[in-house]
């Protein structure tokens, strides 16, 4: 129990020193988008039977023009 609350007071302490340096937390933002548009992305792709590194545009497949 005792290892859970250490872990608990290091998270709160890197959440307080990102919320306190504006570049920390701009960055974090930047990653967060960046992987949240590959994770769309795949996804999407892998709905519409797309397949990763084949050249397809998902914006044309969406157009119908793929």
């Amino acid at each position: 129990m005792d290892k859970i609350a250490t872990h608990d007071r290091g998270i709160s302490e890197a959440d307080a020193l990102i919320e306190k340096n504006a570049e920390i937390l701009e960055q974090v933002r930047k990653d967060l988008s960046q992987q949240y548009t590959r994770f769309m992305s795949r996804l999407v792709k892998e709905r519409l039977g797309l397949r990763e590194g084949d050249g397809s545009s998902v914006f044309k497949h969406l157009d119908g023009g793929a």
